[in-house]
């Protein structure tokens, strides 16, 4: 008999943020956030940190290359070097800005977004150690935090949240409609 299995997921909100359309920022923030710290702090080292939606013992689960010998310091500065080659500078207010001209004006846009999450204290602490993540980077983060009932009524159905720190438990196999 196989036992469910939590799946906890930052969802993005396109049409709410839209920093969010940018492929190289979604990728930033992925390997922005240190996802071994949050198994060890948060779960107590009881889960396995995974980069898509699919868990590592599902049958048709594949990784393809699990070997990544990567320090965190040097995956750090390949993220910053990356979002520096896509134009975003650290401003003065600490976070990181860029500056775009559209129609001969000058817009500065400053690196923020918020993550809304329910109250559990599994999830309102990997929420705190994602914003400590992405702040080392440059990114400002901000935390809402819900009773569940009212983050489900009043943020996740109307579609109210830049991104979404929520779980979902994936029962069968091959069925993974909760993630979607």
């Amino acid at each position: 008999v196989a036992l469910p299995i939590w799946v906890f997921c930052l969802f993005f909100n396109q049409n709410q943020n839209h920093l969010f359309t940018n492929k190289n920022l979604i990728k930033a923030i992925n390997d922005g956030i240190d996802k071994d710290k949050i198994v060890r702090n948060v779960l107590n080292g009881y889960g396995v940190a995974i980069d898509d939606p699919i868990p590592p013992n599902m049958l048709a689960y594949q990784k393809l290359n699990n070997e990544d010998n990567t320090s965190r310091e040097e995956t750090i500065k390949k993220v910053q070097a990356n979002l520096a080659k896509d134009g975003w500078k650290l401003g003065t207010s600490g976070y990181l800005e860029k500056t775009t001209v559209d129609k001969k004006k000058k817009a500065t846009t400053v690196l923020e977004f918020s993550i809304s999450t329910g109250n559990a204290p599994e999830l309102s602490k990997s929420a705190e150690l994602i914003k400590e993540d992405l702040a080392a980077i440059g990114m400002k983060v901000d935390i809402k935090t819900f009773e569940v009932g009212n983050l489900n009524q009043s943020v996740i159905r109307p579609r109210k949240y830049d991104a979404l720190l929520f779980g979902q438990i994936i029962n069968n196999e091959s069925d993974l409609y909760a993630v979607w």
